[in-house]
């Protein structure tokens, strides 16, 4: 009987062993490749900080022509962050148009393949 019990708690500690390893091995992989794939950035020169002045309650909305989206768009935008916000001070600095991830018909495949019966 001893050796049944000693048998169970080492295939239990080699399991776990393992387990912890394999995780571990993952996370150092997801960091390198992290690493690797973000632009570097250089240092910013390290200055005086100065107490930011307090933002405008209602920035008004400006247009991004640059990305194509109409100044509608923005103040809809801003509309959603300001009620979102619940009064406290923010900017909406820049909007982006979000890439898309799948061209249209690798997207209309996926949807045809995964519709319930």
């Amino acid at each position: 009987m001893d050796f049944a019990i000693l048998v169970t708690i080492t295939g239990l500690v080699v399991v776990f062993a393992a387990l912890a390893f394999l995780t571990f091995c993952i996370w150092l992989m997801g960091k390198l490749l992290s690493s690797l794939t973000k632009p570097k950035q250089p240092a910013a020169p390290k200055t005086e900080t100065k107490p930011a002045a307090p933002a405008p309650k209602a920035p008004a909305p400006v247009a991004n022509a640059s990305a194509g989206i109409p100044g509608e768009v923005v103040a809809a935008i801003s509309a959603a962050v300001a009620s979102m916000m619940g009064g406290k001070p923010f900017a909406v600095r820049s909007i982006k148009r979000k890439k898309q991830t799948r061209p249209a018909w690798g997207a209309a495949g996926i949807v045809e393949n995964t519709r319930p019966f």
